[in-house]
């Protein structure tokens, strides 16, 4: 597998350091605008299921309903982040963190970027070990919630659709998050802060990193060696997750 170098890009060392310690406030509102948007879209595919829906159809009925419950679970969310920010904690990492279960982390993630994953026609599937299922998971969100966001995108424009999560340890005690797409793959001037999403801004990434490594952990990014797509891997210890919470 060809590997592909995650690069600063043009940040500056100042820059540098300051994402591996803690989310600054561009990211906070980075992460408080994929909570707007799972929002957004879950009202649009409710009122899209509206527009289109036979009255006496139950089942369009339980879609809407489900729609509309998802985007008030992250409107709900977005109030509590909120509150832990008007509370002044000490970095905006204290305020998106969450004290869950990595199992309740996995479901709620996925939960946020399916409107996202049905919007564009992308089928997502899941597999966490049980083993890992009752981990502390809070700090993982900003990870899962933007690198599952990045994995959806980069399949839009591809025939086959496809994004999977499998969240395991191994041997030596660390957590491999593992996301793999079917997508168009890393251009060669990829670099952490430069986004290939012209309606990004290039945090997403850059987020996962300061957190990955506040943790102790590593992660890579690399094109899939036989077909289109690319495989993005996160590894913490699994230690490191109980010191944090």
């Amino acid at each position: 597998m060809h590997h592909q170098p995650l690069k600063q890009g043009s940040l500056d060392q100042t820059n540098q350091v300051k994402s591996s310690t803690e989310l600054s406030l561009p990211h906070l509102a980075h992460e408080l605008n994929n909570l707007l948007d799972s929002s957004l879209r879950a009202i649009s595919l409710a009122q899209r299921t509206l527009r289109s829906a036979d009255p006496e159809s139950v089942l369009e009925s339980l879609q809407v309903t489900e729609n509309l419950n998802r985007a008030h679970r992250s409107l709900q969310t977005m109030a509590e982040v909120l509150e832990r920010a008007m509370s002044v904690p000490s970095s905006a990492q204290q305020i998106l963190h969450c004290p869950e279960t990595l199992s309740q982390v996995v479901n709620f993630a996925v939960e946020q970027v399916s409107g996202l994953s049905q919007t564009h026609d992308v089928n997502l599937t899941v597999d966490i070990a049980p083993e890992v299922e009752n981990l502390s998971g809070g700090s993982l969100l900003p990870i899962l919630l933007n690198a599952l966001r990045n994995a959806i995108q980069a399949c839009v424009n591809s025939t086959e659709r496809r994004v999977t999560l499998t969240v395991a340890t191994d041997k030596t005690q660390q957590l491999n998050i593992v996301i793999t797409d079917t997508g168009c793959g890393i251009p060669p001037d990829f670099a952490v802060g430069k986004t290939v999403n012209p309606q990004g801004h290039g945090l997403g990434l850059e987020i996962i990193q300061g957190i990955v490594t506040q943790l102790g952990g590593s992660m890579s990014l690399n094109n899939l060696p036989k077909r289109a797509g690319a495989q993005f891997q996160v590894q913490i210890p699994v230690k490191a997750l109980s010191n944090h919470e």
